[in-house]
């Protein structure tokens, strides 16, 4: 838009410009006399020189349109091209075995964008103070997830750890992650006595996403 504006605006001064002979008739005498040597010209090559102007700009106004409509359609495509999930932290659930402790976290996906699987699961927190005496914020990754976990009756869906399905366009999935974590910590994460806990995965391209739970109010 704004580059059609200065365009126009600078057909229009190349307009008057060589047009000159058309209109310094009237002008003052005094004015007449100083323009007609700057602007020494015949009529006719006027108006040659004015159709060539009006040529050029409509030529470069095209093309700036052209350029334009691609950047919009290139967008567009790029748009389509990607995934755009959203995701919520449903529930929290503790489970202990004989082995290890658990932390299940309820997860529910659903993908705006192009289909794509999702990978890359991170979980981070911080319990209140209150809780522990100088918490620490705590970063778990790929070995901290476990594999062989049961499904519970408390959430839906599967372990999406190991699930590398694509979710496609406006599709949606429910699942669950089991985080092997101290049982101390599991039990109060799930209680919502933390300052800070959030899960995060990548798409195929690589993009990050972040999904936040609210602590319980006091």
């Amino acid at each position: 838009m704004i580059r059609h504006a200065i365009l126009l605006i600078g057909t229009a001064i190349a307009c008057i410009a060589t047009s000159a002979p058309s209109w310094l008739q009237y002008l003052p005498a005094g004015y007449q006399k100083h323009l007609a040597l700057i602007t020494a010209v015949s009529p006719r090559t006027a108006a040659y020189v004015t159709l060539g102007v009006l040529v050029a700009f409509v030529l470069v106004a095209g093309f700036l349109a052209w350029d334009e409509d691609a950047e919009a359609r290139l967008k567009e495509q790029r748009e389509r091209d990607e995934s755009d999930f959203v995701g919520t932290i449903e529930a929290l659930w503790p489970r202990s075995t004989e082995k290890e402790s658990l932390l299940y976290i309820g997860i529910h996906l659903g993908n705006r964008g192009a289909a794509s699987a999702v990978d890359n699961w991170r979980v981070s927190y911080r319990l209140k103070s209150t809780i522990a005496d100088n918490p620490q914020r705590h970063e778990l990754g790929a070995g901290d997830f476990s594999e062989s976990a049961e499904a519970i009756s408390e959430l839906r869906g599967r372990n999406l750890y190991l699930d590398e399905t694509k979710i496609g366009t406006l599709a949606r999935r429910v699942g669950w992650l089991a985080l092997r974590i101290d049982g101390f910590d599991a039990h109060f994460l799930a209680c919502g006595d933390f300052e800070e806990f959030a899960v995060s995965f990548t798409d195929i391209a690589g993009k990050i996403y972040t999904m936040r739970k609210a602590p319980r109010m006091p």
